[in-house]
């Protein structure tokens, strides 16, 4: 599978809980982040969303780095 393939499988939006996995930290985490206006993310029904391209930067500017699977 190509990088490109890959990233088409990708969801576009992940949820607070996805998005913990995917950083190694927890959603109480993931929430501060949003609050604090470090993590972009969108309300949807309720429940916090973070776009892929917002995760990405967020990587990009922590310096953290993704947990591969």
């Amino acid at each position: 599978m190509t990088n490109k393939q890959a990233a088409e499988q990708t969801p576009i939006y992940f949820t607070t809980e996805e998005t913990a996995v995917i950083l190694g930290v927890t959603q109480a985490s993931i929430r501060r982040y949003i609050k604090a206006g470090n993590l972009r993310a969108y309300k949807v029904l309720d429940r916090w969303k973070v776009g892929r391209e917002d995760l990405q930067d967020f990587i990009e500017r922590s310096g953290r780095a993704a947990l591969s699977s």
